[in-house]
């Protein structure tokens, strides 16, 4: 009985003192594609075999075969392949980069997953590895976004040439995943139907990001081109395209947008074209001066858009840049006007 137990204790011992173990003991659970994390692994030779190598390696793997079967090798350019040479216990760490290109912009099919694995392989050719799953994000893609707009009034002269437009809603026009806390300017072309045809408005807006690189304006008033960009009554869609250069390169957006015209007589195009607007800076009533000029309405909004008064009296409004909207029956313009 007594040689019995020895031998059990004598497998036992020789067991646990040949068993091998490695631990994830620091790593990241999420990652940026590009980005380079440190990854810490303890790995315990309990006297057997010397620790050839340890390496650090993100797979993917499909996890509805058992065991668990590699799909695809990810940052295999970039394996940390670490000499170790040691037994006993020790410690290394690795700083490993995801390259870009290797990380998918999209999440796995079902099944899938990303795991960071630490392997080391003994001197003895076993090999020994430890994993921890980890999620690759999305790389963050600037992107300009236009407010959809569902109609427009052009407004154009006795020649066929655009000289206003009002459309609805309100244009808006928004940055996100931009640098942060920086300014771009967003050109802005107008154009009959489609972006082959004759360009009748432009120009450009800039935009202060914030701090998570988000930005947008609603003010801006396109500047109206003569030559090739006229209207014959018929055209029934306009064409708007945004654009910029952001963190990484060109960021443009486009749409097309149902349209009306309104053709206006040369008397009331001149009319609306003299129409002055003082004291402009104002602390109160601004006055509109222009013969001919038949009002009906007035609109007053400020630097987001927002619509704040429908009367010219500025008294109760705060500091600040203003745009008054004149609405008339030849049509309608924009100024701006400075509230002190």
């Amino acid at each position: 009985m007594m040689k019995k137990l020895l031998l059990i204790a004598t497998l036992i011992f020789t067991s646990f003192a040949f068993s091998q173990t490695i631990t994830i003991t620091s790593a990241p659970i999420t990652v940026a594609p590009g980005s380079s994390f440190q990854a810490t692994a303890d790995f315990d030779a309990q006297g057997g075999p010397d620790v050839s190598q340890l390496r650090f390696i993100v797979r993917i793997y499909d996890t509805n075969t058992v065991p668990a079967s590699i799909v695809q090798w990810r940052g295999a350019g970039n394996v940390n392949i670490i000499p170790a040479a040691q037994t006993g216990t020790g410690i290394v760490s690795g700083s490993i980069t995801i390259p870009s290109g290797d990380t998918p912009s999209a999440s796995l099919p079902a099944g899938q997953e990303y795991r960071l694995v630490v392997e080391f392989t003994a001197a003895g050719g076993s090999n020994h590895s430890v994993f921890q799953v980890i999620t690759v994000q999305a790389a963050a893609v600037p992107t300009i976004t236009q407010s959809v707009i569902t109609t427009a009034e052009m407004m154009v002269d006795a020649n066929g040439k655009a000289i206003g437009w009002a459309p609805d809603p309100t244009i808006t026009i928004t940055l996100t995943n931009f640098a942060p806390n920086t300014t771009y300017r967003v050109f802005n072309q107008f154009k009959i139907t489609d972006t082959n045809g004759a360009q009748w408005g432009g120009g450009f807006i800039d935009i202060l990001t914030d701090g998570t690189g988000f930005g947008e304006n609603t003010v801006w008033n396109p500047g109206f081109f003569g030559s090739d960009g006229d209207f014959n009554g018929s055209e029934t869609v306009a064409f708007w395209n945004s654009n910029t250069t952001g963190p990484s390169g060109a960021v443009a957006t486009n749409q097309t947008f149902p349209i009306t015209n309104t053709t206006l007589s040369t008397p009331k195009v001149e009319a609306l074209k003299a129409a002055t607007f003082y004291p402009n800076p104002t602390n109160g009533i601004v006055n509109i001066k222009g013969a001919g000029i038949d009002i009906k309405s007035v609109e007053v909004y400020n630097v987001v858009g927002a619509l704040v008064s429908k009367t010219t009296d500025f008294t109760n409004l705060i500091s600040g840049v203003y745009f008054l909207k004149l609405n008339t029956e030849g049509g309608s313009v924009t100024k701006r006007v400075i509230k002190q």
